[in-house]
């Protein structure tokens, strides 16, 4: 029971089984499930509400990331295993901080968010160098704060 929830938390509700691209396919589910809470609880769509939702899916993420790896889920000695899709989750969640909400911002945040994940600019990638879920976890979470500051420089362009 404790590896079908491991697996059901770590994989984004199994959205990183996607047999192509599990991370994109965890983003946009990611980004399905803030605009559906947005839109269910308003409150969470302020400020506030995100960073909430940001520390318990990073907390989570850190947590089911680590077991993960430990109980060999998705194969022996995989550091980060590709349906790990919590912190796509975790950074979309940060990415959305920068945005006011408007359509557009939801398109530009959910691919600057992908660009950068992919692309691991430093000192992104270092981060994946942290042990165990951190490792895991940390490198989304650089990529959705880059993201989201570059959303609102956006933002504040097209404004």
């Amino acid at each position: 029971m404790f590896r079908v929830f491991v697996d059901f938390f770590a994989s984004g509700f199994r959205s990183g089984h996607a047999p192509i691209i599990p991370g994109t396919f965890g983003s946009a589910a990611a980004l399905i499930l803030l605009w559906i809470l947005c839109w269910r609880f308003p409150l969470l769509a302020m400020p506030a509400g995100i960073i909430m939702l940001t520390a318990g899916t990073f907390a989570l993420g850190i947590y089911v990331a680590h077991h993960a790896v430990r109980l060999e889920l998705y194969g022996i000695g995989v550091h980060d295993p590709r349906p790990v899709v919590i912190d796509e989750f975790a950074g979309m969640f940060i990415t959305m901080l920068g945005s006011s909400g408007a359509w557009w911002e939801w398109i530009a945040g959910f691919f600057l968010f992908r660009l950068l994940d992919i692309t691991k600019p430093p000192p992104i990638r270092q981060l994946e160098s942290l042990p165990g879920g951190a490792g895991i976890m940390a490198d989304d979470v650089a990529a959705g704060l880059i993201a989201a500051a570059i959303l609102a420089g956006l933002r504040t362009l097209a404004s």
